[in-house]
């Protein structure tokens, strides 16, 4: 579900922050903070890199910024100019099928794809993301896209999608819990820090 961006919202800035750590959303509902109105220095003390909203056939009436591309540490690029939603209301994570494709190559004979299950042991050897935004890159460990279950199995939380909309990947909670995130709605941008 896409963030409504109303101009009669009375606060300039929703804060997002997802817990003060990297440990894996808990579901009880404590791990995480959100803060309406001015930020300071207090809320995220580190700095936040900004990205402009971009238009939806003509509007900006949802949450979607480019993603200049995703690679490995190595700089092996597999996704490149991404149009995504952010979305807080999905968990998982939506890109496109070529990019977890080339993400889970090698891997993917151990998947139960219905699931998207992996052995517990491929996060060693899967890679570090950079989301690359503009001019700065955010860090996205396997320890963060794969997540352990209770039942000892573990799970990829990015879903392969073709999207046929005017996104081609969504950015769920998956992704946004590891940073704090600022919705901007008076300059129309979203920032990203690491989190608090």
């Amino acid at each position: 579900m896409a963030q409504p961006r109303s101009r009669s919202v009375h606060a300039n800035y929703a804060i997002s922050t997802y817990g003060q750590s990297h440990q894996p959303y808990a579901g009880d509902g404590s791990s995480g903070t959100v803060i309406f109105g001015d930020i300071s220095k207090a809320h995220i003390p580190g700095t936040i890199n900004y990205v402009p909203v971009i238009e939806n056939f003509g509007n900006k009436d949802e949450w979607i910024i480019e993603i200049s591309s995703i690679t490995r540490e190595d700089g092996t690029v597999l996704a490149s100019k991404l149009s995504a939603l952010l979305d807080t209301g999905a968990y998982r994570t939506y890109l496109p099928t070529l990019f977890v494709d080339r993400l889970f190559s090698g891997i993917w004979e151990q998947m139960d794809l219905g699931n998207l299950l992996v052995r517990c042991d491929a996060m060693r050897l899967m890679p570090t993301l950079l989301v690359n935004l503009g001019g700065h890159q955010l860090k996205w460990e396997p320890s963060q896209y794969i997540e352990q279950l209770e039942s000892g199995q573990c799970r990829s939380t990015i879903q392969p999608a073709n999207l046929p909309l005017s996104y081609n990947a969504l950015m769920g909670i998956s992704f946004l819990r590891y940073f704090s995130v600022v919705y901007d709605v008076d300059n129309e941008v979203v920032g990203f820090a690491e989190p608090i």
